[in-house]
């Protein structure tokens, strides 16, 4: 089978899963873990036999079960990281690269700060804090145990020095005090269910994903009022968010007494995150 045969053979088998530029992007992913090859050598190569076939067709098998691409391949990239990742947490998405990418340009460089990542899944924003930002004191609290596993080895491939702790923002407290807060929290009300795609359902930790339809501010409120002790005066507190909540959120802000409240829009035109700083 040559590579233009695969190519064609991977859109025709996953079809009904994936669009045209998934399947592109899928295929191209996995052709550069198992070759090496970028998209335009594969270009050169497209007559050619595709060596190593069995593999790509185990994959592809996989896919046709709807296991997630990094899931296969154990991997994600997320701006100049490369992560670890399993059905423990939750894949990276590009709003979170954007969400990085803001606190990033609006801070200063070569200022020691003191960081908090509040539920840092496979550790993707405090790992690229640290990786940008040497020095910065990163810190981040996650829940679950098998996904701090995985943020202390992703922490440790990237040779990043975070200091990570199991913690439950829900129930626990801490004695620490930070200059930013940051967090990417569980925020899609459970009766968008419907609307999710079967294989973020069955594969990605849906925990971390979705709350309560009656407390869809759950974590919002809990970080709020841990940044009343946590957070230093002046300090500041970035959230992403899901679009329906805004006016909710800045609410909830404005009662606890935070002020100077920025929003900003996504890719794709959608309110996506906030950030506030407490007086």
């Amino acid at each position: 089978m040559t590579f233009k045969e695969l190519n064609n053979f991977f859109k025709k088998e996953i079809s009904l899963l994936y669009s045209d530029n998934e399947i592109q992007s899928i295929y191209n992913i996995i052709i550069e873990e198992k070759l090496n090859l970028n998209k335009a050598q594969v270009y050169i190569k497209n007559n050619e036999k595709v060596p190593k076939i069995g593999y790509f067709i185990n994959v592809l098998d996989k896919l046709k079960k709807g296991i997630p691409i990094q899931y296969i391949i154990g991997k994600v990239y997320f701006l100049n990281t490369i992560l670890k990742t399993n059905q423990n947490v939750l894949i990276p998405r590009p709003e979170t690269e954007e969400l990085v990418n803001w606190v990033l340009s609006s801070e200063k460089k070569n200022k020691k700060i003191k960081v908090l990542d509040i539920g840092t899944g496979s550790g993707c924003i405090s790992i690229a804090f640290k990786k940008n930002r040497s020095e910065w004191d990163v810190h981040a609290y996650e829940k679950s145990t098998n996904a701090i596993k995985i943020a202390i080895f992703n922490s440790k491939i990237n040779k990043t020095l975070i200091n990570f702790k199991k913690f439950d923002i829900l129930n626990d407290k801490s004695d620490n005090v930070f200059d930013i807060i940051v967090s990417n929290p569980p925020y899609v009300p459970e009766n968008q269910k419907k609307n999710t795609s079967k294989i973020i359902l069955d594969f990605e930790p849906n925990e971390a994903i979705f709350v309560p339809n009656n407390k869809s501010l759950i974590f919002y409120n809990a970080i709020v009022n841990f940044s009343k002790k946590s957070l230093r005066k002046g300090g500041k507190l970035y959230f992403e968010f899901y679009s329906e909540n805004l006016i909710k959120i800045k609410h909830i802000l404005q009662k606890n007494k935070f002020h100077n409240i920025e929003v900003k829009r996504d890719l794709n035109e959608k309110n996506r995150f906030i950030s506030a700083i407490k007086k």
